[in-house]
């Protein structure tokens, strides 16, 4: 017998072998299954309420709302699907929205029971809101897919105007040590419209402390990611003041750590390049000494407000940025919990601001 034939007798098998496994897949229709995508959760009387929002494609993939009632987080999926004529999965799940009042609570409950399901992305977002999260996603009713706030975040992360955040960066600084896990913060505006206001922070796995963006934008410059973005500041020329916008287009952020017998001192070295745009006619950047006098202003006030951010930072005792986990790495020991009691609330911080001013922008 032929190689050729040999391999001719083979065929039939790999046929029956790839039906028989065919035959085994779980096949589910998505018209047949309500996919939660987004999903909120707040406390009531019962327990936890749970509203989750899905696509319903028998109407345009126009979206709708399930909700659900039980004392413990593991149940309020069989709560949706109690009321649901399909089966209801939350694989897809892309936002998960928690309730303020129960951040302050803890998330423990929430991330054992949804965010450890083997089903769920580690790319899912986590987001923290001002009020009832059912109020938030009741005013996602009958928009499509496209308009729902994850594509929001999604879009403003990768801009750079928050910090990056999803379930993975959560579970990294919420198990790891020396550092405090922070989500977007959101608001529902006076036009119904989900807004990012701030960044969340917490301490263990509480609620402890809220940003605004402004401080989000310093936030993310010590983080040292994505140094792009506009930073406002105000210019003073002889009798004038106004206010002037500098233009960041890049820029890199390195950190050291200074110890001694009294406490650590934590060294950051901030670089921004770009450009200062909007800014008042009397600023003429074209006349000798002025653009470096509006550098030093902005460097200055740079400064001064990242220094503000890390005392407030040690003040409400959360650490975001992971400074325990920087002094962890330079020390023999290292104890979490005496750390943060002891060190940490006499911790120093050092900031230096360089701006290199690339080219002028557009004057009032």
């Amino acid at each position: 017998m032929t190689s050729s034939d040999k391999r001719k007798r083979w065929i039939p098998c790999v046929l029956m072998i790839a039906l028989a496994l065919t035959s085994c897949s779980s096949e589910r229709i998505v018209d047949h299954i309500n996919i939660v995508t987004i999903l909120g959760l707040d406390k009531n009387d019962a327990g936890f309420k749970e509203t989750g929002l899905y696509s319903d494609f028998n109407h345009a993939g126009r979206t709708a709302l399930l909700q659900g009632n039980a004392k413990k987080p593991s149940l309020l999926l069989d709560e949706m699907n109690n009321q649901s004529s399909q089966p209801v999965a939350i694989s897809k799940l892309k936002l998960l929205i928690i309730n303020k009042q129960l951040a302050e609570e803890g998330i423990t409950l929430f991330i054992e029971s949804i965010c450890k399901d083997p089903l769920i992305s580690h790319y899912m977002i986590v987001a923290i809101s001002d009020g009832a999260a059912s109020s938030m996603l009741e005013s996602l009713v009958d928009l499509k897919s496209e308009n729902l706030p994850n594509y929001t975040i999604e879009h403003n992360i990768r801009s750079g105007a928050i910090p990056e955040s999803n379930l993975h960066t959560l579970l990294f600084d919420y198990y790891g040590e020396g550092r405090d896990p922070s989500v977007p913060y959101l608001k529902l505006n006076q036009k119904g419209k989900i807004v990012i206001t701030g960044q969340a922070i917490f301490k263990d796995d509480r609620l402890k402390l809220i940003i605004n963006q402004e401080e989000v934008a310093m936030y993310k410059m010590l983080q040292g990611h994505l140094l792009r973005g506009n930073v406002p500041f105000t210019i003073m020329l002889g009798q004038n003041e106004g206010t002037a916008v500098f233009n960041s287009l890049g820029g890199k952020k390195s950190q050291a750590l200074s110890k001694s017998a009294r406490a650590p001192k934590v060294i950051y070295n901030i670089t921004m390049n770009g450009m200062i745009k909007d800014y008042p006619k009397w600023a003429n950047l074209r006349k000798t000494g002025n653009d470096r006098l509006l550098i030093m202003q902005l460097e200055k006030q740079v400064r001064n407000k990242l220094l503000a951010l890390l005392n407030k930072f040690v003040k409400n005792n959360v650490d975001p940025l992971g400074v325990g986990d920087l002094v962890r790495a330079h020390s023999k020991v290292w104890n979490e919990k005496e750390f943060y009691e002891v060190e940490y609330p006499n911790i120093k911080f050092e900031v230096h601001v360089n701006v290199n001013l690339m080219k002028s922008g557009i004057v009032e």
